[in-house]
């Protein structure tokens, strides 16, 4: 059966399928990941491939245990076996990302598929919000699942069926992800990318993510930095991407820029709002109280924390205003200060070996040529999940989960390990 099911569906199919079923309908991208894994057990029982001993997959299997089992005795530590210990199946990609790992081996995928999975990606995610907030205008309402706050477009959230903050995240880091090879792209390649670029910007605009944008900040410096060299040279097509750019910018001023200023001006004057009254209510404000009287909490609990999902309960005792809503919420948007939080001292050490670890690894492997564009979208994959976990969360959430178990094990992949391959000057 399970061969049928690999002749059926095909691990590069998989691959290049993912990204889109993600991020459009709610399951189907984790039914395509349990797919995977059964590959993965195959190899596991059947052909003897064992993670741990395998040189691809041995450093991020551990790291991920570790995150896995850290996060699994902060409920043990706090609550015993009892019902909270459900909880731990949010965490769950990471204590099967072993095996997933394994469906991985031999896998030999292109690159310029991978990009071009991503580009058709966010095109489709264009258009399905695009469709959405057209509906939403006109008819006043949302049929597709997303939430809408106005009938006003610009000023709500369209996101289909994912949470607007998640979706968000993803886009950001799918854009960037997507255009690694834009320097080196034919006519046709170019045109795709401008296509999907557009799009792109438009889907992460009407997600209403501010945190998003600060992560959009961040990786498009990062990209720079990485590709300063070839923004002046080695161009192909130079006048058709130039005046590609000329456009995107102008259309990217116009429309986007003074919506993303108002964002923030909101921002700003919500926390200075919270400075003087911590009573008024705004999502900024929330989070400030929060974080403040989540670092008081800390001093009671500092090294196995109040156990996973445990945490808000007790940060909103040490709140001053708002306890009950601090109470309600699963996380206390900020990954760090949620897995300090919720595992002490050892959770926040495990959040950071699994984020900053293999970023390190990627940045060492970008000198060999033929890692290069992987090693880049494995720093702007590993980038946007540290970046956006500063006001979200990063792991905990089904689509957060797979999207990150799934790339980083891809990208790792993908590097190789022959010494006598090419190395960049």
């Amino acid at each position: 059966m399970l061969q049928y099911i690999k002749n059926l569906f095909g691990m590069k199919n998989l691959i290049l399928f993912f990204p889109f079923a993600l991020l459009s309908i709610k399951i189907l991208g984790n039914f395509l990941l349990l797919l995977i894994l059964l590959i993965g057990i195959k190899k596991y029982f059947v052909d003897n491939y064992r993670p741990l001993k395998i040189k691809e997959t041995k450093m991020i299997s551990i790291l991920s245990l570790i995150y896995f089992f850290v996060m699994l005795a902060s409920i043990i530590l706090n609550s015993g076996f009892d019902e909270d210990m459900r909880h731990i199946f949010r965490k769950l990609h990471f204590f099967l990302l072993p095996l997933i790992s394994l469906a991985f081996i031999d896998v030999e995928i292109d690159l310029k598929k991978i990009l071009k999975a991503f580009k058709i990606s966010l095109i489709c995610l264009g258009l399905i919000v695009s469709i959405e907030t057209i509906l939403a205008y006109f008819l006043h309402t949302n049929i597709l699942g997303g939430r809408v706050e106005t009938s006003i477009i610009g000023e709500s959230r369209y996101t289909g069926m994912i949470n607007a903050n998640v979706f968000g995240d993803l886009v950001v880091v799918i854009f960037f992800m997507s255009i690694v090879r834009i320097f080196d792209e034919n006519r046709r390649e170019l045109l795709l990318t401008f296509v999907s670029s557009s799009l792109g910007l438009w889907t992460i605009f009407l997600s209403g993510s501010r945190g998003s944008w600060v992560t959009f900040t961040v990786l498009m410096l990062i990209f720079i930095f990485f590709k300063f060299k070839k923004l002046s040279h080695s161009v192909k097509n130079q006048k058709l991407f130039l005046t590609g750019l000329g456009i995107f910018l102008i259309v990217f001023g116009l429309m986007f820029i003074p919506k993303v200023l108002t964002k923030f001006e909101q921002t700003s004057n919500a926390v200075n709002y919270w400075k003087f009254n911590h009573e008024t209510y705004s999502s900024a404000g929330i989070r400030l109280e929060m974080w403040s009287s989540a670092l008081d909490a800390f001093k009671d609990a500092p090294w196995y924390g109040y156990g996973y999902r445990l945490a808000n309960s007790k940060v909103s005792e040490y709140a001053s205003d708002h306890a009950e809503t601090i109470a309600a919420f699963t996380h206390l948007h900020n990954e760090y200060i949620t897995a300090l939080l919720s595992a002490g001292i050892t959770g926040l050490a495990s959040l950071l070996f699994l984020l900053f670890i293999p970023m390190v690894y990627f940045y060492k492997s970008r000198h060999i040529e033929e890692n290069y564009y992987f090693s880049i979208m494995g720093i702007i994959l590993t980038l946007g999940y540290s970046v956006s976990g500063l006001t979200h969360m990063s792991f905990g959430e089904e689509h957060l989960n797979a999207f990150f178990v799934f790339y980083i094990i891809l990208l790792i992949q993908c590097l190789k390990k022959d010494k006598t391959v090419k190395k960049l000057g």
